[in-house]
């Protein structure tokens, strides 16, 4: 009997001391406490080299599928273009395209006129003037030629930069239009072509009056007074340019106390274009002919 008890009291106690154990609430970890932690802020050396590490992510990424692109041959090429573009991955079908002109000769007037339009619609101007040019180049006869010259003159127009900055590109850009305009069979866009030569004209005029202002205000008046005469010679046949030119004469007279001269251009502006004011210059347009603010309070 006493036999029996004892087993049931040892029994008892190993139940009671494993409930304990179980019911007790285990210490918080270090390794709790840091995942409940809020995040370390990183600093601006950490942050850069972070940046720095994805973009190079991003181009060893784009790499690799350029590098896969030049050892297709042309029958994969079509599905792998053609999957590019309905991933909105046009840079990828552009290079699909590129590689497929080196290998089909026969379909090669095709795939310019493609790939000069893909350009265009993600704005890399550069390149789609490029392979316009080519095909204008390759191709004189074709029936898309106009429209490769005209496509070439806008892509160029949207290459040129503010007047204040350098104007070759617009320079080049009127080149392409005579060109164009060369061409008496090319009637289709011509109106297009004249409209822009305009607007180049006009850039080129605010870029010369621009230089003049800044010549002024630097009292380099013997460099203004030249570009003021080769903006004589260079714009009044084809723009009207007069009273600008008049406005910074006067300005110039004024400058350096020529009053003789500042009357007589005074007098003359007065007479010619009367709803203008020496102060205010209308030769600084927007592309709409709109006047802009005189620029000489620029410096």
């Amino acid at each position: 009997m006493r036999h029996h008890a004892l087993i049931l009291l040892l029994f008892t106690t190993a139940l009671t001391a494993q409930t304990t154990v179980k019911n007790q609430v285990p210490p918080l970890s270090l390794e709790k406490k840091d995942v409940d932690s809020p995040a370390k802020e990183l600093t601006p050396s950490e942050k850069r080299t972070l940046k720095q590490k994805k973009r190079e992510e991003k181009r060893a990424k784009k790499k690799d599928v350029h590098t896969t692109i030049k050892t297709m041959t042309i029958k994969e090429l079509g599905p792998a273009k053609t999957n590019y573009l309905k991933n909105d991955q046009k840079k990828f079908a552009c290079s699909c395209l590129e590689r497929m002109i080196t290998l089909d000769r026969e379909s090669q007037q095709d795939y310019r006129k493609e790939l000069a339009e893909l350009y265009m619609e993600i704005k890399e101007w550069a390149n789609a003037e490029r392979v316009l040019k080519d095909f204008v180049s390759l191709y004189p006869n074709s029936r898309d030629t106009e429209y490769a010259y005209f496509k070439t003159y806008e892509c160029c127009w949207s290459e040129t930069l503010n007047h204040d900055r350098d104007q070759e590109k617009t320079r080049e850009c009127l080149e392409v239009a005579d060109k164009y305009l060369a061409h008496e069979q090319y009637k289709e866009y011509r109106d297009k072509v004249n409209q822009i030569a305009t607007n180049c004209y006009k850039k080129l005029l605010d870029h010369d009056m621009y230089v003049c202002r800044f010549y002024i205000k630097r009292k380099k008046n013997k460099s203004a007074k030249q570009r003021l005469k080769y903006m004589r010679e260079k714009y009044l046949e084809t723009t009207p340019c007069e009273s600008d030119i008049l406005v910074i004469e006067c300005e110039l007279a004024e400058k350096v106390g020529d009053y003789e001269t500042l009357k007589e251009k005074s007098a003359e502006l007065e007479k010619k274009y009367p709803q203008l004011k020496k102060q205010i210059s209308i030769g600084m347009r927007d592309e709409n002919g709109k006047a802009k603010r005189n620029y000489s309070q620029k410096f």
